[in-house]
């Protein structure tokens, strides 16, 4: 059969009792013999009214009808259709193989160009490059580790969507702050927090870049109100993820984060998370919605896996849950990758020279590819060799210095970090690695209260009993109190005597402000929110004048909206009746296909 996609009324003229399955969005499939797209149409409507489904906007094999419905039929069939049929067992156990063996698709990787900004090096980096380039990598490498053990799906190709992530195709560390105040790269010291709407505006007007599937900055300054990022969401290429066209001259592929919540760093895992959650948004994805028990499944008292990673408010990575897309962010994301990932996304590599990583068969690699003009390094050639007299190079080593030789015994590589249980580190003379730091004293505080055990961060909940884990209360009034989970009861509860987490901890539903949990959002990613806040402190005339054309259409659709439901109601019920009257000739096939998870 062939595999370009042809209009199925061409092969039903002079025939009838065509066999076919019809595939539907909740993955069930409507099975029937048709004679013509006009009675496929209304077969689909009336199943679409009766069950609020979409219809899946991809081919599984075989043939389109008017580009909305995908059709499968028998390979076996050549150029005369009259009178096929086959029993349903036999086809559908087929098409399932068909589905299981499809190849994996090669381009499964979205390349970022990966900005730091000023505070980021300074705060995470300690003034220090190798250090701020190593944590950006491995977060990366982590939130690969999220996305690529997720099956996504089938792109329009036939090809399953799976092993998909991300590469670094570019890293950029500011090591100086930017003079401009309204720059994303500013001081944290101009102001006590930012507009994360601003930064982004910023950001992508100085580094977006139609050279990469997505441009995503880190930055270590706080954002207003809580928020911890903002993303343009994914729209089939018109933003988010491969918007490689820009609007009014700024490009909408970017998306921005903070590591730090109110004035305190976050720990590694809620890093990871928040990233993850932005990215997700890149891709397609909105909040899970809070009334959707599937993919916003009830409280977590009874042992629950938690909320999923596209929660509106920010995770705190206790739940197994947290680390994984709600079915309902899975659909929304395939959506927007079904087209696209072909085009954009690029097959994964072991190394690229000149995207600021060392790999294998490099000896250095100072980045810049993406730089609008060539750079030259004190260090490195364009080829990832080491120059003439080189030993080293300080992007890729905290024990290098600038002269490209081993910086002096005795200078710091690596603070002390109590989170981590770790001494400082400080660099030997005779090598460009920083020593692997050696364990700080046990009994010194580390993260959620708990101690240092032989190098290791003890919770607070697995000091007062091994088979207690952390874990946030869901009782809005308890969410602010330090609780544990009891691996035998899977019951969260406080602990006794009560202690309250610390100022901006995430609690149930946002952060806790003077121990009440706060209804804080993970990010600005609600389309109608920023819309609407666009209006505030804004003049009314103004608001006529920027608005009109949407204040001309939204009044239109208040007229429009009761009329065409009436028209669909009555076309509806048309269709119903005819289906109705050759009801013994379609067989719904519920549930053929096993969900994803």
């Amino acid at each position: 059969m062939s595999k370009h996609p042809v209009t199925l009324g061409n092969f039903l003229k002079d025939s009838t009792g065509l066999h076919v399955v019809i595939e539907l969005k909740d993955e069930s499939a409507v099975e029937g013999t048709l004679s013509s797209c006009e009675v496929l149409h209304k077969l689909l409507r009336c199943r679409m009214h009766n069950c609020t489904l979409w219809i899946l906007l991809f081919i599984t094999v075989g043939i389109i009808c008017d580009e909305q419905h995908s059709i499968a039929i028998e390979e076996a069939v050549e150029s005369s259709f009259a009178g096929l049929t086959f029993g349903t067992n036999s086809y559908f156990s087929k098409f399932m193989r068909k589905r299981s063996a499809s190849e994996p698709i090669r381009k499964n990787r979205c390349e970022l160009k990966l900005v730091a900004d000023y505070e980021f090096f300074r705060a995470i980096g300690n003034n220090n490059y190798a250090n701020a380039a190593r944590y950006l990598i491995n977060m990366i490498e982590r939130v690969n580790s999220i996305y690529t053990q997720i099956d996504w799906g089938i792109d329009v190709n036939g090809y399953r969507l799976v092993n998909l992530g991300f590469s670094i195709k570019e890293i950029k560390i500011y090591d100086r702050p930017s003079t401009s105040p309204r720059h994303f790269n500013a001081l944290a010291s101009t102001q006590d927090s930012f507009s994360p709407m601003e930064l982004l505006k910023s950001f992508s007007a100085e580094e977006g870049t139609n050279s990469t599937c997505l441009t995503f900055l880190v930055s270590a300054k706080v954002f207003d109100h809580g928020i911890l990022g903002l993303a343009n969401i994914g729209q089939a290429g018109e933003r988010g993820i491969c918007a490689t066209k820009p609007i009014e001259n700024v490009f909408s592929n970017t998306a921005i984060m903070s590591v730090r919540r109110k004035s305190e760093l976050m720990i590694t895992r809620v890093v990871d998370l928040v990233a993850a959650h932005e990215l997700g948004h890149a891709w397609g994805t909105l909040h899970d919605d809070p009334n959707d028990s599937e993919c916003n499944p009830p409280n977590s008292q009874d042992g629950q896996n938690g909320r999923y990673m596209m929660h509106e408010s920010v995770n705190s990575g206790y739940d197994k849950n947290n680390y994984f897309f709600s079915p309902c962010s899975i659909r929304s994301i395939h959506k927007a990758l079904y087209e696209i990932a072909d085009k954009c996304f690029v097959e994964e590599q072991a190394a690229l020279c000149g995207n600021g990583i060392l790999e294998d068969g490099e000896e250095c690699d100072f980045g810049g590819q993406l730089a609008a003009e060539k750079t030259s390094d004190r260090c490195c050639t364009n080829k990832c060799t080491l120059k003439h007299n080189a030993v080293c190079s300080p992007r890729h080593s905290e024990c290098c210095a600038e002269n490209c030789n081993f910086s002096p015994s005795h200078t710091l590589c690596q603070p002390t970090s109590p989170d981590t249980c770790k001494k400082s580190s400080y660099c030997t003379g005779n090598s460009s690695k920083c020593p692997e730091p050696k364990p700080i004293k046990d009994g010194i505080e580390c993260a959620d209260e708990g101690k240092c055990l032989t190098g290791e961060c003890v919770s607070m909940c697995q000091i007062l009993s091994k088979d207690l884990s952390p874990c946030i209360c869901e009782n809005l009034e308890e969410s602010c109190q330090r609780c544990c989970r009891s691996a035998k009861t899977s019951l969260c509860q406080p602990v006794k005597p009560v202690r309250y987490l610390p100022e901006g901890s995430i609690c149930i539903q946002g952060q806790c402000h003077s121990n009440v949990c706060e209804k804080k959002l993970t990010d600005e990613a609600s389309l109608l929110s920023k819309f609407f806040n666009s209006f505030k402190d804004t003049p009314h005339h103004k608001v006529f004048a920027d608005y009109f054309v949407f204040i001309i259409v939204f009044t239109s659709l208040l007229v429009w909206c009761p009329c065409a439901a009436y028209i669909v109601y009555r076309d509806q019920k048309q269709h119903l009746e005819v289906v109705t009257t050759s009801e013994e000739d379609i067989e719904i096939v519920e549930k053929i296909f096993p969900r994803r998870l």
